[in-house]
């Protein structure tokens, strides 16, 4: 098993973090406690976008040009404008939703945490396309554009990395602390850690 090495870290804004999603310039995250939605800077964590989204207590995407965050209270995913925050759509794919990503340059991957998988949705109907097994219950999910990383039960520590087509795992990294979102900014993997509100970077 890997073991994660913080070469740095950025500050997260809100209450209880959780969500994160890389745009090519800044991260979003979410905050469930605070009900808000951030735009920050990559280096310093600097708020340059906020939006009031109730129930954000999910992962957080970016892809096609919106920001869509899970609302797992209500199963939901929101498509939400990134200039003004207007939420533009809602999907309910009728799963127990936690995470969600973007992936294959055209379609939303949610994790669904009872039903122990990840599910391929379309985003413009929010009809499942397609499902792969994931172990544990997973919790938040990223694409690094040839696999899928999740996050495990919750509070376990573990994030894998997983085939896209079978769902087989292939890497574990181990986490301290309590795991509420992963990224990936093009290179490197990130997590939130929420009790001390920062994001890390995994080698």
């Amino acid at each position: 098993m890997a073991t994660m090495t913080a070469v740095s870290s950025v500050p997260l804004p809100g209450l209880q973090p959780c969500g994160l999603a890389w745009d090519g310039e800044a991260w979003w995250h979410s905050d469930g406690t605070a009900h808000r939605v951030y735009r920050v800077d990559l280096h310093d964590g600097v708020i340059r976008r906020e939006f009031e989204v109730w129930g954000a207590m999910g992962g957080t995407a970016w892809g096609g040009g919106f920001v869509w965050q899970a609302i797992p209270a209500h199963n939901k995913i929101l498509k939400l404008d990134p200039h003004t925050g207007e939420i533009l759509d809602e999907l309910e794919p009728r799963v127990s939703v936690v995470g969600v990503t973007w992936a294959y340059d055209n379609h939303l991957v949610v994790a669904g945490h009872y039903e122990q998988a990840l599910f391929l949705l379309d985003p413009v109907t929010g009809k499942i396309a397609g499902e792969v097994p994931a172990p544990e219950r997973p919790g938040y999910i990223v694409w690094d554009g040839a696999a899928f990383w999740v996050g495990g039960t919750h509070a376990s520590g573990l994030l894998f990395r997983l085939e896209p087509r079978t769902g087989r795992v292939l890497r574990v990294v181990e986490v301290w602390g309590e795991p509420r979102g992963i990224g990936w900014d093009g290179e490197r993997l990130w997590w939130v850690e929420s009790g001390d509100r920062r994001a890390y970077p995994v080698r």
